[in-house]
Order: C-alpha cells, then structure tokens, then sequence
C-alpha cells in the first residue's frame, strides 16, 4: 500500500513538472519555444503601462496599455506576457474610433498591442475599426526631463498587398504622447 501511494505521488509530481513552461524573459527572443513562458520577469513592460494621451485643439488620441499574464496559447503549449491597448481618437470635436471602454475585448481580438525590443523601444500594432486595416511602427519612449514621452510612426505591415477597400486608414499615423500620472 505504501509503494502505491509513493508511485501515485510520483506519478502526479511528473505530471505537473511536464506541463510546466520554461520561463523565459521577454527581452530573450531567441529562447521562443514551444513549452515556454515568455514572461516580463524584469518588469521591461512598467513603463509602458497605463494612459497616453495627445492633444491638440479639439483633437485628441488616448491608448490605455494594460499588461496580460500567463496568456496560454491553445494548440502550442507556450504562455506569454504582453501588452494589450485600447484606445480613443476624436478628430475636430468628432469621435473617429473609440474602443477605450469595450469591456468584450479580449487578448485574442485586440486592436492595439505592443511588442517588446529594448527596454526604449517596441513595435506599436493598431488595428483601425473603421477602414479594418492594420498598421505598425517603432514605439520609442524617452523623457523631456518632467515628462515619459513616447513617438510612434506607423507604416502598412511587410508581404501586405493592398486592403480590400477605399476607406483610408482613420487613426493619426505619426504622433508623440505623453503618458499621464
């Protein structure tokens, strides 16, 4: 009886040493495995997250960046921490896209994202809700002494041919935000 518990106790030990992720950090892009946890174990994304804002006259852009954990893939065993942004663009007084407050949004259909490169720079994602089209660019944070700056300029993903329609893309292509205390 001893030995079938001390087999019984062995055997759920393996089990959950197996289904385990290998962490690994997130600034180590080498290490992207499957049965990994591409994990922001040095706190890379802290100054990043929270509000940014631009504004000038009656026009205004706001993304929230909000850090998911432990983000599970299904189908290729590997975990992953990473940013996910919503965000708020009223051009002239006019509300062009707002998904700042979309409480249905989920990891899987963001819209915004960041992409982790160095500890100053990442890769800024948006998907635009009104022309459907997505964009991308280098995110680069510094400071200008009182403030956490952040300039971005985006451009039309590589292989992507053409979009399907007319509309143009509705968001601001080049901007410098501030992050808000």
């Amino acid at each position: 009886m001893k030995n079938s518990i001390s087999l019984i106790t062995l055997l759920v030990f393996c089990i959950s040493c197996s289904a385990q992720h290998t962490i690994v950090d997130v600034s180590n892009k080498i290490d992207w495995t499957t049965n990994t946890y591409l994990k922001d174990t040095n706190n890379h994304f802290e100054d990043v997250l929270g509000t940014w804002k631009w504004e000038e006259g009656n026009s205004s852009f706001e993304i929230e960046f909000t850090k998911i954990t432990n983000y599970n893939y299904d189908g290729i065993n590997m975990a992953i921490d990473f940013i996910l942004g919503r965000y708020k663009y009223i051009e002239d007084g006019v509300v062009v896209a707002d998904i700042l407050n979309n409480n249905s949004y989920t990891p899987l259909d963001f819209r915004a994202t960041l992409v982790f490169v160095n500890p100053t720079e990442y890769t800024f994602i948006i998907h635009d809700d009104v022309s459907d089209k997505t964009k991308k660019g280098p995110f680069i944070l510094s400071t200008n002494g009182l403030d956490t700056i952040a300039t971005f300029s985006l451009r039309n993903p590589e292989g992507t041919v053409t979009y399907p329609t007319n509309i143009e893309f509705s968001l601001p292509t080049q901007l410098t935000l501030i992050k808000q205390r």
